[in-house]
C-alpha cells in the first residue's frame, strides 16, 4: 500500500487530496503513479532550490505547480523567484513575517508607536 492510498484510507475516501507537497529531493515512483490514477490532483515542492527543481522536472513525468519557498523581508531570492516563475510554477512564500523577527526591530516599533499600535501579533 502506497503512502497515498493510506492517506484516502484515513481520510475515509472523502475528498482527493488537492496536491502533494514534497520536501523529498529525488523523485520517486509513488508521487507521478498517484497522480495518474488520481489520488492526488497534482504535486508541489517545497523549499526546492534551481538545482532541485531541475532534478525533479527531468526524472519525473509530473511538474510541481507550486514551490513553497523562505521569502520575507531581508530574504528575497529573486534569483529563485525568477526561476521558479519562469517555469510556469507559482511561488508560495512561508514564514513572510521572518518568523517574527521584524515585529522586534526598532524601526518597525517606532512606526508603531506613531501611530499608536503595537508589533504584537496574536496566534489563532
Amino acid at each position: 500500500m502506497s503512502i497515498f492510498d493510506e492517506t484516502l484510507t484515513m481520510n475515509n475516501g472523502l475528498k482527493i487530496p488537492e496536491m502533494a507537497l514534497g520536501i523529498w529531493k529525488i523523485p520517486d515512483d509513488q508521487t507521478p503513479k498517484a497522480v495518474e490514477e488520481g489520488k492526488l490532483r497534482t504535486i508541489g515542492a517545497s523549499s526546492f532550490e534551481k538545482e532541485d527543481l531541475d532534478n525533479l522536472m527531468q526524472n519525473s513525468s509530473i511538474k510541481p505547480v507550486v514551490n513553497q519557498i523562505l521569502v520575507y523581508i531581508g530574504e528575497t531570492p529573486m534569483n529563485l523567484i525568477d526561476y521558479i516563475q519562469g517555469n510556469d510554477i507559482v511561488v508560495e512564500a512561508f514564514s513572510p513575517i521572518a518568523h517574527r523577527a521584524p515585529l522586534n526591530d526598532p524601526k518597525i516599533k517606532k512606526i508603531g508607536d506613531k501611530y499608536g499600535r503595537t508589533s504584537i501579533m496574536y496566534s489563532l
